[in-house]
């Protein structure tokens, strides 16, 4: 199973192949994309099931733990949400587990179970029956335009999930009120930095964004998210900063790039600078060939237009 359900962003990229999805690995500095014809960090949910009947439970589990661990190896959700509801103290875990694998043949329940097991007090990571038997368990999420990440099995990871898919759906709200939530990790940052800029709440994404480095590709299109929002707001000068910034490394990924070209071709655009806008929109398209936002404005110079008319 592979959630690659990216936003307007991502679909604007066309970054969502198996060769072309962009991968930030927890622990790991690269000086470049990642792709996927490496191997897996995590085993995705539809091997969960065969990760938990890889390990028997000792001669010392209790009867709960049993009856949980045959379930969830046995890989029918009903079964899993059945023994949990016999044995309470793995609901949580069960919310996830069956959530995640009826993803694909019943959404609206799938969420409803998600977000449970999101809600929960205790931290997924930190479950018992997860630790001792799903170790090597995660999920992988587009979270941004051409960005999936690869996370173990965790709130956050789920949380992260949920969001892509109500703004799969379009329900950005309901995305937005999910990461809010969420503790604001880089990743949780940069997806809502997104959906705050697609949804034109820009100085919210501008708050979201405050003391980011240009650290690696994800850190990088965070400031191209923050520099479009700023280039919104009016305030060019500290925009176009940013996209400096952004744009300081040549080895980022090219989707990256291509946003904080554009973002500042924009602001070029409207000042102009039309030598410079060319520039900036004609090295966007060499980063994204179809970038249709640089096609735009290449047009726009063309034929004379300003961006307003």
């Amino acid at each position: 199973m592979k959630f690659i359900l990216g936003g307007t962003a991502a679909r604007r990229y066309k970054l969502l192949t198996d060769e072309e999805v962009f991968e930030w690995r927890p622990g790991r500095r690269d000086d470049g994309p990642v792709f996927r014809n490496l191997a897996w960090d995590f085993e995705e949910p539809d091997q969960y099931p065969a990760l938990v009947a890889s390990q028997k439970p000792g001669m010392m589990a209790s009867k709960a733990e049993k009856a949980f661990h045959a379930a969830v190896a046995g890989g029918d959700p009903a079964e899993i949400q059945a023994a949990a509801g016999q044995h309470p103290k793995y609901r949580d875990v069960a919310n996830a587990i069956a959530g995640l694998l009826i993803l694909e043949t019943d959404l609206d329940r799938a969420l409803e179970l998600l977000h449970a097991a999101v809600a929960a007090e205790s931290e997924l990571g930190k479950d018992h029956f997860v630790r001792k038997y799903l170790p090597e368990a995660g999920l992988s999420v587009v979270i941004a335009a051409g960005v999936m990440v690869h996370l173990p099995l965790q709130h956050n990871s789920l949380a992260l999930l949920i969001a892509e898919l109500h703004q799969a759906r379009g329900q950005t709200e309901a995305a937005i009120s999910t990461l809010e939530k969420a503790e604001p990790t880089t990743h949780i940052r940069l997806s809502l930095a997104e959906l705050l800029f697609e949804s034109g709440q820009f100085d919210k994404a501008v708050a979201t964004t405050n003391g980011v480095s240009n650290d690696d590709d994800v850190t990088a299109l965070m400031l191209a998210y923050r520099g479009r929002s700023l280039a919104e707001l009016g305030r060019d000068d500290e925009a176009i900063s940013v996209f400096a910034r952004a744009l300081e490394y040549p080895n980022r990924a090219d989707s990256v790039k291509a946003i904080a070209l554009v973002g500042r071709g924009v602001i070029h655009q409207k000042r102009g600078d039309h030598i410079l806008a060319e520039n900036d929109f004609t090295q966007a398209l060499v980063e994204v060939p179809d970038d249709p936002e640089a096609v735009q404005h290449i047009q726009e110079l063309i034929h004379g237009r300003s961006p307003e008319s």
